[in-house]
């Protein structure tokens, strides 16, 4: 398998995922937009797509892409059958914080590695949507995520590189007390209203 690299080309990324917080969002044409494993399935459009979990869903999903998609996967291990050709694999490896390599996302969790993923494509201002660390269902189908319990100690674990490179983050939550409490919270709609200034 070939590993690819991430290069700057935006300013600012909404990342979208499968909490609750991702249902019935309204977004802006030119703000670019990466979903997160099944996010991709209740969203008009995405300008990305990321997964750090090559399950035979997500192998399905890299199977039929979306037209205007870039399909990106980081995977520790080789993987079996069919390798999409417009797929760009990235190394997965444990670690904490940030990777600084382009070719390499640290594991924890799909949103933790999409916003890995959005500091390497160059963005300044991220948004954070359905990464409520919930075990609510998915907000685009059946189906909820494995325990999230350590997901709030992963991204604030990269907060120190996120303020070094002049990274901001901002979560759209619809709960009273999100449970990423490192980023400002804000509503959903808000999060889009701040990306678009």
């Amino acid at each position: 398998m070939i590993y690819g690299k991430i290069h700057p080309v935006l300013d600012r990324l909404l990342i979208i995922a499968s909490g609750p917080s991702g249902a019935g969002l309204v977004i802006p044409d030119g703000l670019p937009v990466m979903a997160v494993n099944g996010a991709i399935d209740g969203l008009p459009r995405a300008d990305y797509w990321f997964t750090l979990d090559p399950s035979p869903v997500n192998k399905a999903r890299m199977a039929a892409p979306k037209p205007g998609t870039s399909y990106l996967c980081a995977t520790g291990v080789q993987m079996a059958g069919r390798i999409e050709p417009h797929v760009v694999f990235l190394r997965r490896k444990p670690g904490r914080g940030l990777s600084v390599l382009p070719d390499t996302i640290y594991t924890g969790n799909s949103g933790f590695g999409a916003l890995q993923v959005g500091v390497f494509l160059g963005a300044k201002r991220i948004g954070l949507i359905g990464i409520d660390a919930t075990d609510d269902n998915y907000w685009h189908g059946p189906g909820k995520s494995k325990s999230l319990i350590n997901l709030p100690t992963a991204f604030a674990a990269a907060l120190p590189q996120l303020i070094r490179k002049g990274v901001e983050v901002r979560v759209g939550s619809i709960f009273d007390k999100p449970r990423l409490k490192c980023f400002p919270a804000m509503t959903p709609s808000e999060v889009i209203q701040w990306l678009t200034v």
